[in-house]
């Protein structure tokens, strides 16, 4: 019941990202059609002070996401892989992305979103019975799917998941750690 519930939260907070980032956008298309010169200041303004506020309130939020959530599976300790995937992490990516979409820095919301979902999905893992080791591969299958939803036409959904989750289960059949953790769990 705990992992349906987290699947249910990370599809929710990525269409939540999704819309924030459409938001996000729209209000720097708006600030281009003020004035075309504004982002000459506005956008190296906005990204040092992003950066400023990463390296204070968010260390470890920097990166796309997607390789942060694939480390931390070979993370050994938890001390390691909470710096990588807590909730922290998650609400620093959320605010550092629509920040930077707001002034107009070209970012993706796609590896923010993996990283989100996986911090999610890695909080829940103390109050349930599923192994940490697998959460940001199944969390990132729900992402893609909530994601494709949002930004593909209908037809188009499944081919996109379905690239994105044998992606990732390519990366997962790469890590010998999680198929050493696969095989202790079968004994």
């Amino acid at each position: 019941m705990v992992f349906w519930c987290g699947a249910v939260a990370v599809g929710f907070a990525a269409v939540i990202f999704s819309i924030g980032s459409d938001y996000a956008n729209q209000l720097f298309q708006g600030m281009l059609e003020y004035s075309p010169y504004l982002p000459f200041l506005v956008t190296p303004l906005g990204l040092a002070l992003i950066v400023f506020i990463t390296g204070r309130f968010f260390p470890g939020s920097q990166g796309s996401g997607i390789p942060q959530s694939i480390a931390a599976i070979a993370l050994s300790s938890h001390d390691e892989r909470k710096k990588v995937l807590s909730l922290r992490i998650a609400s620093g990516k959320i605010i550092l992305t629509l920040s930077a979409l707001l002034v107009g820095a070209s970012v993706g919301r796609e590896g923010p979103t993996v990283q989100i979902g996986s911090a999610i999905m890695y909080s829940l893992s103390r109050f349930a019975s599923f192994s940490w080791l697998v959460l940001p591969l199944m969390a990132s299958s729900f992402i893609a799917y909530a994601v494709s939803r949002r930004i593909c036409p209908k037809p188009l959904y499944k081919t996109m998941a379905e690239g994105f989750i044998a992606r990732i289960k390519e990366q997962s059949d790469c890590n010998p750690r999680i198929e050493q953790h696969h095989q202790n769990e079968t004994k």
